[in-house]
């Protein structure tokens, strides 16, 4: 029997489009047949970094202009729900469907809800996989988050074969009783890189972000910087280091139009215990930057 895997990410934007392109190469490299299911408006920054026109993706989901995260509209998750069902009535006899959510945050509750309805009890040959990013959300005691565990773990008993990957390796030692074999606690980044699998295209060895001769700990935030991507706490975080620490924090993005307060901070602070250039790491060397990092900061502002 063969196996086809439907990657369903409405959002296709930031690190979401990168852990998207990771499942599609894990996909691929393990004998799948994967199609991406997106939003309509696929093209972002980074896109052609990981992707290109001739990819096998499948754009169904509109979304307002201008948006980039956020739940995504109840008549949008339908439409999600509508696409799995038809791409399993056209399958062939002997193919098989695995649907792999790249983040669940977006979609909840939603999604779950119209899964269960449409899938729960079915004998068809289709199975699910959703991958969480933050642990705090399923460690977290207060009513409101133990309804949310207790609403995830019932949909993963109720669909067939679904399970959770969480990205987040604080659960190592502490996986909600809720979930019980259901879940598969994964470091993040997780392990699976483009290296391992061979589909690194042709770039440099060593990310030019990086002093390659400093062996202490790489923390890297990548992108524009601004106030709500969490630029201050990146500041107050490097001031607050000791001297010669054992981190290092790797900063590389312009600062937005009204965010040039923040320059002079982020050159004092620079070569140590922040290097920060002024402009974006080039795309063919992103994979690398992540891949030799030890940590990735994405310190948002709550308001974004």
């Amino acid at each position: 029997m063969t196996i086809s895997a439907l990657i369903v990410d409405p959002i296709f934007r930031g690190s979401r489009l990168f852990y998207s392109w990771m499942a599609f190469e894990a996909f691929q490299s393990a004998g799948f047949e994967p199609r991406i299911l997106t939003r309509r408006k696929v093209r972002s920054e980074g896109f052609d970094a990981y992707f290109d026109d001739q990819s096998p993706i499948d754009p169904v989901v509109d979304l307002p202009e201008g948006f980039w995260y956020g739940k995504i509209p109840e008549e949008q998750i339908g439409r999600i729900v509508d696409a799995i069902e038809a791409r399993l009535h056209d399958r062939a006899p002997d193919e098989a469907l695995h649907v792999h959510f790249s983040g669940l945050d977006e979609l909840f509750p939603g999604m779950l809800d119209a899964l269960a309805d449409r899938f729960a009890g079915s004998s068809a040959p289709i199975t699910f996989s959703f991958v969480h990013y933050d642990a705090r959300y399923l460690l977290s005691q207060g009513a409101g988050f133990v309804k949310m565990r207790e609403k995830i773990a019932g949909a993963l008993t109720l669909l067939p074969g679904a399970r959770m990957l969480i990205l987040d390796d604080r659960l190592e030692r502490a996986t909600p009783p809720e979930f019980q074999d259901q879940v598969l606690v994964m470091p993040d980044p997780a392990p699976l890189t483009p290296e391992t699998i061979g589909a690194v295209k042709k770039a440099p060895q060593v990310s030019t972000l990086y002093d390659k001769d400093d062996a202490r700990i790489r923390v890297v935030a990548l992108g524009r910087q601004s106030d709500r991507k969490g630029l201050p706490d990146v500041i107050r975080a490097a001031r607050a280091l000791p001297q010669k620490p054992g981190v290092r924090l790797y900063v590389s993005g312009p600062l937005e139009a009204d965010q040039q307060r923040y320059k002079a901070p982020l050159t004092e602070l620079t070569p140590d215990p922040i290097v920060w250039r002024d402009d974006y790491v080039a795309e063919e060397e992103i994979r690398l930057t992540y891949r030799d990092a030890d940590y990735v900061l994405l310190p948002y502002d709550k308001s974004f």
